[in-house]
């Protein structure tokens, strides 16, 4: 109807608050992405020392917050290549876990307390839980401009492709997480 593909755009029509309510939902998404954004740099950072031990923490930050920057700012369709890398990253490290809990490989338990696995999540590793719900959650602000970049869009369309999309990345991070708890523990 109003042919916007933007979220804050599509709540600032709102007949009341709308300013206000694009002024929280644009605040929430910042808070939201730098969070993600965050924890992928620490987690890069951390899976760098192996390779790279001498260097600092805040280096390797540093370093692999200045290879990504310049992705932020390419379009939908120039970043293609990026996803499919992603992508086969993702499913090349959940087949390792998976051979790995197939083969019966499990880390060694460093003390008594790494036995101790909560499967409810009640426990140690909150923040990491609540940091990939947050990762999860964090496109449902790309779906509009998903939708104005679409060829040959159509809303029966769309929800099948976002369907396949969700399904799978469901199915993904199950699996990791589930296979990775199991096989490396908490």
């Amino acid at each position: 109807k109003y042919h916007i593909f933007d979220l804050g755009g599509l709540l600032r029509c709102l007949p009341v608050h709308g300013k206000l309510v694009k002024a929280l939902l644009e605040v929430t998404i910042w808070l939201t992405v730098f969070m993600c954004l965050v924890g992928y740099l620490i987690v890069v950072a951390d899976s760098c020392k192996l390779l790279l031990p001498d260097l600092p923490r805040s280096v390797r930050v540093g370093v692999s917050g200045m290879i990504v920057l310049p992705l932020c700012f390419m379009d939908q369709q120039h970043l293609a290549f990026s996803s499919t890398l992603s992508i086969a990253a993702n499913i090349y490290v959940c087949v390792l876990l998976l051979s790995l809990f197939a083969s019966g490989w499990r880390k060694p338990a460093a003390d008594e307390t790494d036995h101790d696995c909560c499967m409810l999540g009640f426990g140690e590793g909150n923040v990491t839980m609540v940091s990939a719900l947050m990762q999860a959650a964090v496109v449902q602000m790309c779906i509009l401009p998903m939708y104005e970049e679409m060829s040959q869009r159509s809303p029966r369309r769309f929800a099948a492709c976002m369907g396949f999309s969700f399904a799978f990345v469901a199915v993904l991070f199950v699996t990791f997480s589930g296979v990775a708890y199991f096989v490396l523990g908490p």
